[in-house]
């Protein structure tokens, strides 16, 4: 099964419930959920939708590597790559370290060179 990122708050409610697996839009609070949790294909990919879209997130959020089928649904950002998924299991779970945080602001340089 293919793997995804993502990044989300450490105390989000578990992503493998179904009742936990609905996105919902930043940009209008009134829109309906999606069905599915929103991915990028890999970490190259998170880190620059991350410098790109100013998502607010500090070192209490985690990176995820998860497994998970596509939504019949389409994520509100799919032109920059994001998709929905259902997730089916969590492969790795990491707070965000320097490392990965060095990726979102190395991709950030890069988007404004």
């Amino acid at each position: 099964m293919t793997t995804y990122y993502r990044i989300q708050s450490q105390d989000r409610p578990d992503i493998l419930d179904p009742e936990n697996q609905f996105s919902y839009s930043w940009n209008d609070l009134g829109a309906d959920p999606r069905h599915g949790i929103s991915v990028m294909d890999d970490r190259e990919a998170l880190a620059e939708y991350i410098a790109q879209t100013g998502i607010q997130w500090d070192e209490t959020w985690e990176l995820l590597e998860v497994e998970g089928t596509t939504s019949e649904d389409e994520d509100e950002d799919a032109h920059m790559g994001a998709r929905l998924i259902i997730p089916t299991a969590i492969i790795s779970r990491e707070p965000l370290t320097d490392g990965f945080m060095e990726e979102i602001f190395d991709a950030f340089e890069q988007l404004a060179a």
